[in-house]
């Protein structure tokens, strides 16, 4: 893993898979340990940069006999390992800038250094990171809202109707001062 973070370093970009281990679509995602690699077989669903990455963080369930929230581990996986491919892009309604799709493997070979952290504990880096995650994705929504209100604001006091601009009319004033963000 030491080798990754140098290389990474405004190089290359990375995914972090945070879909359900639990969901339907991933119970196939079930990483079987060998001496000092794991296969990986099964798909992820909903990835976030899944073709564009160079380097993907992907979580699997590797201990069935735990709590569900348990037993997660977190793998680094690099684009071109043999058995990992990906799908095509899903269409979405927003949050074009960014692609989303299926990670595929198929008998992927992942080396055990390419585990991150202790093997069980991904869920511990995972929960980690979602406050500051949510925090960013939140800020997206709340600037297309402030731009929306802007355009509204700007249109009713420059649309004239009936001789007067329509933020003349006190409906209209009392609307578009109540979205004022």
């Amino acid at each position: 893993m030491s080798q990754l973070l140098p290389r990474n370093k405004n190089e290359h970009s990375i995914s972090h898979d945070q879909s359900r281990v639990r969901m339907r679509q991933n119970l196939k995602s079930i990483p079987i340990r060998k001496c000092d690699y794991y296969i990986l077989n099964g798909s992820k669903f909903w990835i976030t940069n899944f073709d564009v990455a160079d380097i993907l963080l992907v979580y699997a369930k590797t201990n069935f006999d735990v709590r569900p929230q348990h037993g997660i581990s977190l793998f680094i996986i690099e684009k071109g390992m043999e058995g990992f491919s990906v799908g095509k892009p899903l269409d979405k309604l927003g949050m074009r800038g960014s692609p989303t799709g299926e990670l595929i493997f198929e008998d992927c070979k992942v080396p055990a250094e390419n585990l991150l952290g202790a093997e069980g504990k991904g869920v511990y880096v995972l929960m980690s990171g979602l406050d500051v995650e949510r925090l960013v994705l939140a800020a997206g929504p709340v600037g297309i809202m402030q731009a929306c209100c802007d355009v509204a604001f700007d249109y009713v006091h420059h649309r004239k109707q009936f001789g007067h601009k329509i933020g003349e009319f006190q409906v209209c004033d009392n609307n578009a001062r109540a979205k004022r963000v």
